[in-house]
């Protein structure tokens, strides 16, 4: 395989790429947030865009009244059919009394015909009456749908976290959910910075049980998900499910210890008004998961989802959902398995095993991701791996190796010493050949 690597960036700041979709559908932008750390959205204001061609950074959004307590913005992604950003951005008033947290954030949009005008999609609403399709808490990581009209979330409920405090048996944990589109949710009693109106219609869709029992399917929380397939995946049936969410349930063993295995969520393509009118939960309850959604528990592995934080990952097809977790060296390697269900299978086998979040190539055939400090591209079907990248340790490389959309490019992250003395994250370019 031959690669070309250039360095993408070179200014004296942070140039943050999220784990997934930053390339525009045409692959002649790239999307990031201008963290020096994965750590620091709540003192980070800027989204910017640069020309993979020409290297030219542009302002894609600014947040209004940035401080050290936030608002913040990151993790910005591209939609995969228009020229349309999205990222998380926490809630406007922040300070030190009400800084930036986990149930204070939302996604918002900007096309870049439009830049710096935001676009709040999905509605938050903490005060009575609650609304449907309106969160009462925050949003992050979010992810377009093959098709770039649904949108998928992890989410923190501040109503029931406040309420934790003073009941700690009402605690509830992270669940994924979705913004659906065609149901704009208007909030009439904004009358601050906590509560507002969405573009989007927000549901949750894993059905969490504060009181799990152990040795059950039953899930205490939800987190790190990933849309099945680009037009989801045929069932056994031979049947296509249109829209399905993997993610990582996180449930109680035989023993009482916590584990994580894959679940899938089974979405309907169109939800009647009625379904989402009985989901809007109270104070002291979460919202509803719709009743046409089916949860269903995937995988039964000895170590559960074991390794660095990542996000479970499908081919286009929707033939195999991807995920990290042990081999006998007990060290991290990507398995798959089929969304019909089946004994989970060993894709990579890299001898430092993988250091963080992967992604697969849009053919379906490679999958790149971190080990050892540098890039390495793995043949699914063969298991046969390659280091594209030669780097020192001294030159540290994080986060994510993202495909371009035509496949014959990924990006990623580096530190770079600047010539102030200081390092920064950079964005590196890799093109691809004979792959």
């Amino acid at each position: 395989m031959l690669i070309e690597e250039r360095q993408l960036t070179s200014s004296p700041k942070g140039h943050c790429l999220h784990n997934t979709q930053v390339f525009s559908d045409d692959d002649s932008l790239i999307v990031y947030d201008t963290r020096n750390d994965d750590s620091q959205i709540q003192t980070t204001g800027s989204i910017e865009m640069i020309n993979a061609q020409t290297g030219e950074e542009t302002l894609v959004y600014q947040v209004p009244h940035q401080n050290a307590y936030g608002p913040g913005a990151g993790a910005a992604s591209f939609s995969p059919t228009r020229k349309s950003i999205m990222f998380l951005r926490g809630v406007l008033n922040c300070d030190q009394q009400h800084p930036y947290a986990f149930n204070r954030r939302s996604g918002i949009k900007v096309d870049i015909d439009q830049l710096k005008v935001a676009q709040n999609l999905d509605a938050r609403n903490i005060v009575e009456p609650l609304v449907p399709g309106a969160l009462r808490g925050g949003t992050h990581a979010h992810q377009w749908s093959g098709d770039g009209n649904w949108i998928s979330y992890t989410y923190n409920d501040y109503l029931l976290d406040e309420l934790s405090k003073q009941q700690p048996d009402k605690n509830f944990n992270r669940s994924v959910g979705i913004m659906i589109p065609d149901y704009p949710v208007n909030i009439t009693h904004s009358v601050d910075a906590e509560n507002f109106s969405g573009s989007m219609f927000s549901i949750l869709i894993s059905d969490l049980k504060i009181d799990a029992q152990p040795n059950t399917d039953e899930i205490f929380a939800a987190v790190d998900e990933c849309w099945i397939g680009t037009d989801g995946y045929q069932t056994t049936s031979g049947q296509w499910q249109r829209k399905a969410i993997a993610f990582q349930g996180c449930l109680y063993d035989e023993l009482g210890k916590e584990k994580r295995e894959v679940y899938i969520a089974d979405l309907t393509q169109c939800f009647s008004r009625e379904e989402l009118m009985q989901t809007v939960g109270s104070l002291t309850s979460p919202p509803l998961v719709p009743k046409p959604i089916q949860q269903r528990r995937l995988t039964y592995t000895k170590y559960g989802i074991c390794g660095p934080r990542h996000w479970l990952r499908s081919s286009a097809d929707g033939n195999m959902i991807a995920f990290l977790s042990y081999d006998e060296n007990k060290l991290a390697q990507v398995f798959g398995v089929s969304p019909k269900g089946g004994q989970p299978y060993q894709i990579s086998k890299l001898k430092a095993g993988v250091s963080g979040p992967f992604n697969i190539s849009p053919d379906g055939k490679y999958i790149a991701c971190l080990s050892n400090n540098n890039v390495w591209i793995t043949d699914i079907k063969s298991g046969q791996a390659e280091q594209v990248t030669f780097h020192q340790q001294h030159d540290k490389a994080v986060g994510s190796v993202i495909w371009s959309n035509n496949g014959n490019f990924l990006a990623y992250n580096r530190y770079v010493k600047h010539a102030d003395g200081n390092t920064y994250l950079q964005i590196f370019l890799l093109k691809l050949s004979d792959h």
